[in-house]
């Protein structure tokens, strides 16, 4: 009496295969058509000019907080997008306070999504990939990365919406990610709301506190990368 082999076919194998490939075809297809729509709709230009936000949001009234959070996600998902017009107009409308708690929402929000979304790809077509870097000591230590997420923060010059990425293809637990995050953001989200409420009002004061938080923001980043050097020493 024969018995079948469990083990699958290299045909059964290269099927499963392809299948992940058209998957992610379609997905990366998906995205693709979505920008052609969004760059000939109209919509790009929403994002481009802080005073187009500004007109939509006062349309909405009461609606006009969640199309800030909205806005700053869609952008950071969307990393052609540029989120800093939608976060000036957040502090313009209204105020440091209620500006920073928008900006902060919405870029959290947009950040948790391209990190789900690059966890999806790391798991699936990416993994052959990705995992080799698992072994190296700096990539596959879950402190290092959560630390280098929380000073990418902190610095204004790093992309945010890479780093959100790039986080999510690497082994960093989620809950980890977040919280670096969500810490880190504060910062900024606290300069552009100041940005956005002084704009229009341009005062040497308003220059001098603009100047301090963003010396203030690079040098606690540097300092932070500098103890976490000599930590891992």
């Amino acid at each position: 009496m024969s018995t079948s082999d469990p083990t699958p076919s290299n045909e059964s194998r290269q099927s499963s295969k392809g299948l992940l490939w058209l998957k992610h075809a379609l997905v990366l297809g998906l995205l693709l058509l979505g920008w052609y729509i969004l760059d000939h709709s109209g919509i790009v230009d929403f994002f481009v000019r802080s005073e187009g936000v500004e007109s939509a949001v006062k349309e909405l009234g009461a609606g006009g907080p969640a199309l800030i959070v909205f806005g700053i996600a869609v952008a950071v998902v969307i990393t052609p997008l540029p989120s800093a017009p939608v976060a000036l107009a957040a502090g313009a409308l209204y105020g440091m306070y209620w500006g920073t708690f928008y900006i902060v929402l919405g870029a959290q929000l947009g950040a948790t999504i391209a990190f789900l979304v690059a966890r999806h790809f790391r798991n699936g077509v990416l993994h052959p990939f990705v995992s080799k870097a698992e072994t190296l000591p700096l990539l596959g230590n879950q402190n290092t990365l959560m630390a280098t997420v929380l000073v990418s923060r902190i610095l204004p010059f790093l992309s945010f919406d890479l780093i959100s990425y790039a986080a999510g293809l690497s082994i960093l637990e989620f809950n980890r990610f977040f919280i670096a995050t969500l810490v880190g953001i504060v910062p900024m989200s606290f300069l552009l709301a100041h940005l956005g409420m002084s704009v229009r009002e341009i005062d040497g004061a308003g220059v001098a506190i603009t100047l301090v938080i963003v010396v203030a923001m690079v040098v606690a980043g540097y300092l932070i990368k500098r103890i976490l050097a000599a930590r891992n020493r």
